[in-house]
Formats: C-alpha cells, sequence, structure tokens
C-alpha cells in the first residue's frame, strides 16, 4: 500500500522501525553444528565464544556491516588495526623504549645483504 497523506506516511515508518532490531544487535542463539576449523561441535554461545577464541577465530557477523555486526566488536577492531588499541599502544612503546636501551647499550644492526648474497 502507498501512503497518500503524511499520516499515513508516518504510520508506515513507525511500524517499520518498530519491526526492526537496534543496529549492532545479534541474536546469539547458537544451532548445533560441526566446525568447519576444527571439526568440534558447538552446541551453544559459550562454546562458540570458547571454539573462537581457542582458534583465533571471529563470528562472521561481527564482520558485516552496521544492522547485523556486533558494533563493540566492531569497535575494538578498528581501534586495534588504527593503532588507538590501548594495550597495542602500550606494546609499541614498550618495543620502542627496549631498542632505544640496546642502542644505546651499543647494538648495531647486522649490515645489510646485497640481493646476489647468500645468507
Amino acid at each position: 500500500m502507498v501512503a497518500k497523506t503524511k499520516a499515513e506516511m508516518s504510520a508506515n515508518m513507525r511500524d517499520i522501525l518498530t519491526s526492526r532490531k537496534a543496529p549492532g544487535t545479534i541474536v546469539r542463539t547458537v544451532q548445533q553444528f560441526q566446525s568447519p576449523v576444527d571439526g568440534s561441535v558447538i552446541r551453544n554461545k559459550a562454546e562458540l565464544d570458547a571454539h573462537n577464541k581457542r582458534n583465533d577465530v571471529i563470528d562472521v557477523r561481527e564482520w558485516g556491516n552496521d544492522s547485523f555486526c556486533d558494533l563493540d566488536k566492531k569497535k575494538e577492531r578498528e581501534a586495534f588495526y588504527a593503532g588507538t588499541c590501548p594495550k597495542e599502544k602500550k606494546k609499541r612503546v614498550a618495543a620502542i623504549k627496549d631498542s632505544i636501551q640496546k642502542l644505546e647499550q651499543g647494538y648495531t644492526p647486522p649490515p645489510l645483504q646485497k640481493e646476489g648474497d647468500m645468507p
């Protein structure tokens, strides 16, 4: 049905908006399945989370558009890849400090090898 008045259009839009889930909401019901990664059987969300952590994988829904993905996980991922994640920043700062300390103690990197040289 095509809305002919502003009131009908408002009512249609209200119906559409109330029928949808909020962006970023994932229904995390898990039907039993066998993992293509390691062959284990996943029966519930806890097993899926443990499987993902153990195999260093993520749920494909976390990479989708904003209507289907977990927005918190997406923000964490973006911060990680942008280099603004506090944990990763600390690791980089520690690596830089360690490198500076080694240089101050006299470390010199090995000479670069020429293309034809064998190691």
